[in-house]
This record gives structure tokens, sequence and C-alpha cells, in this order.
């Protein structure tokens, strides 16, 4: 079974949401700090899905970069999102709910339904 986590990035906190194939949503949304052992909870949370994980978080400034790639290095696919993207597609819904644990959710929507492509994060020399 594959699963979609979706990430509202912020400066100190992140909001995770993590859907099922049918957009149902698997485990409580959490938080989880911008910190290392925020970064550990979050890898731990993810190993306990399995292989099966797409990630996609929106870039958010330069908070997201750390994130990326703590993610990446440990073998995780991960969408970085624009904004836009993910308000657009927030404002077809009939739900108005605002927040960063709903925007986690959108997020993990948006990856279930659009098929969006791993981002990569080549550094030129």
């Amino acid at each position: 079974m594959t699963f979609y986590c979706g990430i509202d990035v912020a400066k100190r906190k992140h909001a995770v949401a993590i859907l099922n194939e049918s957009g149902q949503v698997c485990k409580p949304v959490f938080v989880t700090e911008n910190t290392r052992a925020g970064l550990e909870y979050l890898l731990e949370h993810l190993s306990q899905l399995g292989n099966e994980v797409s990630i996609g978080l929106e870039a958010t400034g330069h908070y997201w970069l750390s994130l990326y790639d703590v993610l990446t290095s440990q073998g995780y696919p991960v969408s970085v999102i624009n904004p836009l993207q993910i308000s657009a597609y927030r404002k077809s819904g009939v739900r108005k709910v605002k927040n960063d644990r709903s925007d986690a959710v959108w997020i993990a929507d948006f990856m279930r339904i659009s098929n969006t492509p791993a981002s990569s994060r080549d550094i030129p020399m």
C-alpha cells in the first residue's frame, strides 16, 4: 500500500499528515519541531509505513532545505511543491478550514491525486 505524507513547513514546527491510497488520514495529524530531535521523531513515524511513502512539502522560504536533505538522505522520494499550487488546490475544495494541520492534509492529498514526481536539489559547483 502506498502512503502520502504532506508536510506544512514552518520556521519552528512542521505539521505532518499521512494519508492512504483512498485519501483517508492514517494517523492523527501531528506536529514536529524543526530540530534534530523533531526530524528523528518524523523519521520514526515514516519508518513504520514501510517503503511505499511519497512525501510532499511546500517550498517555504529556506526552512524546507534541511528537511528535504534529511528525508532524501534516508531514501524517501520528496516532492517540493509551490505553495501557490496547494493554495489553488485548497480553493477547489468545499472545506474552507485553513491552519497548519489542515494544510498538511491538503499537501498529502495533492500528492495522492497529482502524481507529482520527486524533486532534485542539484547544487552547481
